[in-house]
C-alpha cells in the first residue's frame, strides 16, 4: 500500500509537533512520561523562593517547585511542587524553605514524618515552615554579647565621669608636667 504525499506530509507534521512538545518540556526540566505527585503548601512569605527551585528529602533532590500563586487578597501564598520519587511520607510532614548556601537561592525541604496511617497523596496541602536566615541566626547569637557590651560601655562611661570629677585643672597641669619630664 502506497501512501500519498499528503498523508506522508501529515504524519511528518504530527511527528514534528510531538517532538517539539517533548523537546520543549525536556528543556523545562519536566518529563511528560513520569508520574509526578503534586503537593501544596501555604506561606505568608516565600523568602525569595523561585519556580523550578529544588525540592529535597534528607538532602536528596526529589522534585521541584512548579508554581507560586497568591492564595487570597491578604497576600498569603501557595506553593505548588512536585515529588518525582516514590517516597512515602505523612501529611504531617513539614515543608521548610531553607537557604542552600551562603550565595545560593532558596530550596524546599521536606522533613518527613513517618506515619503509615496518614500517607500524603497527590493534591494534599502540607504544613509549611521557614528556616531562619543567616542574619537572623547571627543576630540571635550576638544578642547576649550586645547586652554585655552595652553594660561595659555604661561602666566605662561612669568611670570616666568619676575621673573627670576627681581630676581638677591644677591636677591636670601637674600630670602634664610630670609626663613631659
Amino acid at each position: 500500500m502506497r501512501l500519498s504525499k499528503e498523508v506522508k506530509t501529515g504524519i511528518l507534521a504530527i511527528g514534528a509537533i510531538l517532538l517539539l512538545i517533548f523537546g520543549y518540556s525536556f528543556l523545562k526540566g519536566t518529563n511528560l512520561l513520569d508520574k509526578n505527585r503534586e503537593f501544596y503548601v501555604k506561606y505568608d512569605n516565600v523568602e525569595g523562593l523561585a519556580q523550578a527551585a529544588p525540592v529535597t528529602i534528607n538532602g536528596l533532590t526529589v522534585g521541584k517547585v512548579q508554581d507560586i500563586t497568591f492564595a487570597n487578597s491578604k497576600g498569603g501564598l501557595v506553593v505548588k511542587f512536585t515529588v518525582e520519587k516514590d517516597f512515602d511520607f505523612s501529611r504531617n510532614s513539614i515543608v521548610r524553605i531553607y537557604s542552600s548556601g551562603l550565595l545560593g537561592g532558596k530550596n524546599l525541604g521536606i522533613f518527613p514524618e513517618y506515619d503509615a496511617k496518614n500517607i500524603a497523596k497527590s493534591g494534599d496541602t502540607l504544613r509549611g515552615d521557614v528556616e531562619d536566615g543567616m542574619l537572623t541566626a547571627v543576630s540571635k547569637a550576638l544578642a547576649p554579647l550586645e547586652k554585655k557590651v552595652n553594660n561595659t560601655l555604661a561602666t566605662i562611661d561612669t568611670l570616666l565621669l568619676s575621673m573627670n570629677a576627681i581630676v581638677d585643672k591644677e591636677t591636670q597641669k601637674n600630670l602634664k608636667e610630670a609626663i613631659e619630664n
